[in-house]
């Protein structure tokens, strides 16, 4: 049979499509039909998929702005600072399982970081093991962070203190908490001497600090290097 026009009418990916076809065989006729419908259905499922990537872009960054504006993140930050400062919150809130994730997010955004070593250390250091604190792993991160710093920073050395004393290493604890409060004191910062020196007596009586219910979040310091 010839067929002087066909009209092929093609929903989704494609939108209306016209074939104009002239004296054709039914057998060609059905060629031609199967490749434009195979050839539509392709270019439909690239464009759903298109869709469905963007959609979850979009999401992701939803959710990661509705985290930081929750949390209280200033913008403009970077991925690290984000992170960070997300992980100080949540600590302050009790939640030290989540703050230790944004400490850890923090440290893979910057692994030579004095900062978010010394975040990641003093959360692992000060918190229960059984509440995902690491006391070994706190000790490693809270040296790095001091040996970047020339162990000129009394909130690390601090760090340093609080990881001995949560491996029971005492005296070390004791050395360390004196060097960071001499150095608190020697560059003005008497708030944070006195923080160290409640600490100090624990550490005298062969005890390890702990973090509150409620968390504290690590001390920062401007002159950390990273």
């Amino acid at each position: 049979m010839l067929v002087s026009l066909i009209m092929v009418n093609l929903t989704g990916g494609c939108s209306k499509s016209v074939v104009r076809v002239a004296k054709m065989t039914s057998r060609s006729t059905l060629l031609l039909l199967a490749v434009l419908y195979f050839a539509c259905s392709s270019l439909r499922a690239e464009d759903n998929g298109s869709n469905s990537n963007a959609n979850a872009s979009q999401n992701r960054t939803n959710n990661a702005a509705s985290l930081s504006l929750g949390q209280g993140v200033e913008p403009g930050l970077d991925a690290e600072e984000q992170h960070g400062k997300l992980g100080d919150a949540l600590l302050r809130e009790g939640k030290f399982k989540q703050a230790i994730s944004e400490y850890e997010n923090a440290l893979q955004y910057a692994p030579h970081s004095s900062t978010a070593q010394n975040n990641l250390a003093w959360a692992l250091a000060t918190i229960p093991p059984d509440q995902g604190g690491d006391p070994n792993r706190a000790l490693t991160l809270a040296r790095q962070a001091c040996e970047r710093t020339n162990f000129a920073n009394p909130s690390t050395i601090d760090t340093l203190a609080a990881a001995y004393a949560a491996n029971g290493e005492f005296p070390e604890a004791v050395r360390m908490a004196r060097t960071a409060i001499d150095l608190a004191t020697a560059t003005g910062r008497d708030d944070v001497a006195k923080d160290i020196e409640g600490r100090l007596a624990l550490y005298k009586d062969q005890k390890p600090y702990r973090l509150p219910p409620s968390g504290s979040a690590p001390t920062q310091d401007n002159s950390q290097t990273k």
